[in-house]
């Protein structure tokens, strides 16, 4: 055996491949709704009418669907 062997530094996918390979699969979805509402009517003892009316809505949506995957294919088709 040889004692010209060097310890190398490999990269995440490098250490991924050698491992025979890595996958993640995700998909989230997530959905916000906020819907808010206030109101008042003032009627005076000596006439006269006041209101107040306030609405707040708010929606928001997200998404994320990822795949990923490394060390599958032949270095030969991954160039």
């Amino acid at each position: 055996m040889s004692d010209n062997i060097q310890p190398i530094e490999l990269s995440a996918e490098e250490l991924d491949n050698v491992a025979g390979g890595a996958f993640s699969f995700v998909d989230a979805d997530n959905y916000n709704a906020i819907d808010q509402q206030a109101g008042a009517t003032v009627i005076g003892a000596n006439g006269g009418i006041s209101s107040l009316n306030t609405q707040q809505t708010a929606v928001s949506h997200q998404s994320l669907h990822e795949i990923k995957a490394t060390g599958f294919f032949p270095s030969t088709l991954e160039k």
